[in-house]
């Protein structure tokens, strides 16, 4: 029966990445986001740093009479990551939520898969991370001394799930 299941979601999921122009298949990934990050646990290969799944959401998210908001939706999309050292507002160059340029160090960069899926071998220590979206540097996230989505490595590995939300420039 498990592996029906896989074979089952394995289907719906290229179905959905297959018909990435139509919302209406688009809006099926609202309520799997939690599956996807289960599934893409499955992928990991590293043994110290992170991982975790990209989405994107669009679309009108502000809660709706009677619970329900057809337009907000949210699936899991393909972008560059980027990781650098811990970086401060004052450090970047731009306005929240999008920067022209990091002026920290650079420490690794990669591509989520078609599942949102993302992973980096890093050492111990703090660091912020970046999505690359329309030329740009994403980040949304903040601390309280200004640090710019910030995490840290300590042993192990930790799961940082990201989502791309702002309103069309």
């Amino acid at each position: 029966m498990k592996a029906l299941n896989i074979i089952i979601f394995s289907l719906v999921l290229i179905s959905i990445v297959s018909c990435k122009k139509d919302p209406s298949i688009y809006s099926l990934w609202t309520n799997k986001i939690e599956e996807l990050k289960i599934h893409n646990q499955g992928k990991v290969t590293i043994t110290k740093g992170i991982y975790g799944t990209l989405t994107l959401t669009e679309g009108n998210c502000m809660p709706a009479i009677g619970g329900k908001n057809t337009s907000c939706i949210a699936y899991p999309v393909k972008r560059k990551v980027r990781i650098y050292e811990y970086t401060q507002e004052k450090d970047a160059e731009g306005s929240y939520p999008f920067y022209k340029k990091v002026n920290t160090k650079l420490i690794a960069t990669g591509y989520t898969d078609d599942e949102g899926f993302f992973q980096f071998q890093l050492q111990p220590s703090q660091y912020s991370i970046f999505i690359e979206e329309k030329g740009k540097l994403y980040a949304s996230g903040s601390d309280w001394t200004g640090g710019l989505n910030p995490f840290t490595v300590s042993s192990g590995i930790e799961e940082i799930n990201l989502n791309l939300m702002y309103a069309p420039q």
